[in-house]
């Protein structure tokens, strides 16, 4: 596999906070020189990138990064993640029920969801990242207790 190759397996990622728009255009713009799968960027930045970078694909996470929102705030994120362009949602439910609806909005308009650290009650969930944290915590309980 060569450079190019890998690249198109890549998403360019700018996940700060802090990020300014000059960063995320010089992002955008490395992306495309270097064909990139997609950006991954704040949803703030999501509308100005798609309106600057029409052919790239934007991913974006849904209450980064703590996801500690309310499934009422991250259900409106969503929504508005999707209306400004988004065609990929990074998303962390706070409720398993709570966001199935705004899950399968966002796929019924064509978008991926990609699920981390918890899980949400719908079949159209593109992937799920996750572990299961009370067996997780056993494993950790036995290392830390080996000689």
């Amino acid at each position: 596999m060569n450079r190019d190759e890998i690249f198109s397996h890549i998403d360019h990622t700018l996940l700060r906070a802090d990020a300014t728009w000059p960063e995320i255009e010089q992002l955008c713009a490395e992306a495309e020189r270097y064909g990139a799968a997609s950006v991954c960027i704040p949803p703030s930045f999501v509308a100005r990138a798609r309106q600057h970078y029409p052919q790239l694909k934007i991913c974006t996470v849904i209450g980064f990064p703590l996801g500690a929102n309310t499934s009422e705030i991250k259900a409106l994120e969503a929504k508005k993640a999707v209306e400004d362009g988004a065609e990929v949602i990074i998303f962390s439910a706070v409720d398993y029920e709570a966001n199935a609806d705004a899950i399968n909005d966002a796929v019924g308009k064509g978008v991926k969801v990609v699920v981390i650290d918890s899980d949400v009650d719908s079949d159209a969930v593109s992937c799920r990242i996750g572990t299961d944290n009370y067996d997780a915590g056993c494993k950790a309980a036995e290392a830390a207790m080996k000689d």
